[in-house]
């Protein structure tokens, strides 16, 4: 009998080749040049961005298919919601131009438009903002042990080359730290109404409190019961057998090898966002 990991392996694949075959792709290209017509579209018709900084396996699809539960966040495409528009436009030259280009394009005149454009982003700090005096920033956070353990765990459970890119393991373990290291401390630094930080312990063990901090502070209606009844999030996505056996897990599945290279690397800034204790116990 084949294992729960083959089995999600080969669910994966196919619901990815079914999905590519039947599936048109929603996302609206941008544009090099405005369409005919106005530019921008009308007053009202441009939602602001909402940007969900993200490592990898450490929540984001989870996070936006709970925003999606509210009709006031558009989220772009469909699961696993690896659209890039947002993105693409704030690098133009002129992203407000860009950003209602594609409004203009993507949002059909007739066509409620939600109040809120999420999307996955790595790298938020690395982004320039400004010009969108409304946007606002989620960062995700996860305990970097339990998202090394969990990229592998996941790489293998699906077939695919190791996320983290080429070179040896060595190599892959030694880029994780210095992203992981660059990223914590934007995260210990940020401190703005127009950010908030979630943690991926509260996000998979308390869902409920996440929904209702998120909704107060973006003035929407989030619904946890969708993001706790999704098949492909629980049995697809996931590398546990319930999510709160992926807090921790750390202490029994990484290598003592693994483990000192990211406390030497690592320590002060997890400690700085409250990740403090290295006992397996």
């Amino acid at each position: 009998m084949p294992n729960l990991a083959t089995t999600r392996a080969i669910v994966w694949r196919r619901l990815a080749a079914l999905r590519r075959r039947l599936t048109p792709e929603r996302r609206a290209p941008l544009p090099s040049e405005p369409p005919p017509g106005p530019a921008a579209p009308a007053a009202g018709r441009i939602p602001a961005p909402l940007l969900v900084d993200y490592f990898g396996r450490d929540g984001s699809t989870a996070l936006l298919r709970l925003l999606s539960t509210s009709a006031a966040v558009h989220v772009e495409g469909r699961y696993p919601y690896e659209d890039d528009s947002l993105q693409r436009a704030l690098a133009a030259p002129d992203p407000v131009a860009g950003w209602s280009r594609h409004c203009a394009a993507r949002f059909a005149a007739a066509e409620p438009v939600s109040r809120w454009y999420a999307e996955k982003a790595i790298d938020v700090r690395r982004l320039d903002l400004t010009p969108f005096a409304d946007a606002r920033v989620i960062a995700l956070l996860r305990d970097p042990r339990d998202t090394w353990v969990s990229i592998g765990a996941f790489s293998r459970a699906v077939g695919a080359a190791e996320i983290g890119g080429s070179g040896s393991r060595a190599e892959r373990l030694d880029r994780f730290v210095e992203r992981q290291r660059e990223r914590l401390g934007w995260i210990d630094a940020l401190a703005s109404e127009d950010a908030r930080v979630v943690r991926y312990d509260d996000l998979v063990t308390d869902p409920g409190a996440v929904a209702a901090e998120l909704s107060g502070w973006l003035g929407v209606d989030l619904d946890a019961a969708g993001l706790a009844g999704d098949f492909r999030l629980r049995w697809v996505h996931a590398t546990s057998r319930d999510p709160a056996r992926s807090v921790g897990r750390w202490r029994n599945e990484l290598s003592e090898a693994d483990l000192a290279a990211i406390r030497a690397g690592l320590e002060a800034p997890m400690a700085a966002v409250g990740f403090s204790g290295w006992s397996r116990s």
